[in-house]
């Protein structure tokens, strides 16, 4: 039988128990899923604008559609860091 101190671990860990996180590690977690929903949003606008500019401009090598694909690479990035991080 498993304490309290002991919950079941997500689904990645494929129903091992392990140490409940303290209080820092969910406050944690928290900030990561929040930024991480954040930044699923913020990506799908960019895709959007990205998409508009090209419509516009016809062109792949337009400055407007550089920058907008520049911005949407560092949100992926941080987006991958985060996922990744979030699944240690």
């Amino acid at each position: 039988m498993l304490s309290a101190e002991y919950v079941i671990s997500s689904a990645r860990n494929h129903g091992w128990f392990h140490e409940k996180p303290d209080q820092n590690d969910w406050s944690k977690w928290l900030r990561q899923t929040s930024r991480i929903k954040a930044l699923e949003e913020e990506i799908r606008v960019l895709r959007l604008q990205m998409e508009a500019a090209y419509k516009d401009r016809l062109s792949l090598t337009d400055e407007r559609v550089v920058g907008i694909s520049r911005e949407l690479d560092m949100k992926l990035n941080e987006y991958m860091r985060l996922k990744r991080e979030s699944e240690d």
